[in-house]
């Protein structure tokens, strides 16, 4: 049994999307390299992060590495992977300390209020102001501490984004082969598409 072939190919600053009757260009954004890198290695399992070098041409010397594995290129460090990282902005003991002196600085508040000592109040005030947004910027909701976001992360973010705008772009103009490409490449850290019923030509 054949399958339905498709065609992407990269020509100057567009991809051409064949399929049928259908032709479509498309401006070729970094979602594009993203995902045409992707499409080209069916099954082969990439990393988001690493993702982001196929941006920029590999030079001459080291042009065999478009022919090994995601793995290999990891052992001779020609691509980077990215680990997350969880990175509290915060340890509990400082979030008790800054607590307690809260406290203390809402009952010292409301005495400085009692008596209308408004000079003293005004330090109070702007101490307490400082506190609180603090504890909103390392809290997040339910009591958990939010974590720093390196930029590996961003990484990750950014180049999911892009792929799945694409992603969009091919559904609203071949809704059939963009229904099958949302099933067929997973998207966030690891990145890989399975190919299926229809054979892509990229």
């Amino acid at each position: 049994m054949t399958h339905p072939v498709v065609h992407l190919c990269e020509k100057a600053s567009v991809v051409v999307l064949q399929d049928g009757d259908i032709v479509h260009e498309f401006r070729k954004s970094k979602g594009w390299i993203y995902l045409l890198e992707v499409l080209r290695h069916p099954g082969e399992c990439r990393y988001a992060y690493s993702l982001r070098t196929a941006e920029h041409p590999i030079p001459e010397e080291y042009r065999f590495s478009n022919i090994i594995s995601e793995t290999e290129r990891n052992q001779h460090n020609l691509y980077a992977q990215h680990y997350a990282r969880s990175i509290k902005m915060a340890d509990w003991r400082t979030i008790k300390e800054v607590s307690q002196r809260l406290n203390r600085l809402i009952a010292m508040e409301a005495e400085l209020r009692v008596n209308n000592d408004i000079a003293a109040l005004e330090e109070v005030l702007q101490e307490k102001e400082q506190l609180s947004q603090y504890l909103q910027e390392v809290m997040g909701k339910g009591g958990r501490l939010r974590n720093f976001k390196d930029s590996g992360t961003k990484a990750v973010v950014s180049v999911n984004k892009a792929m799945r705008r694409c992603l969009k772009e091919i559904e609203e103009v071949d809704p059939p082969l963009g229904r099958y490409l949302r099933k067929r490449v997973r998207i966030w850290h690891r990145v890989v598409y399975e190919p299926g019923e229809i054979e892509l030509r990229c």
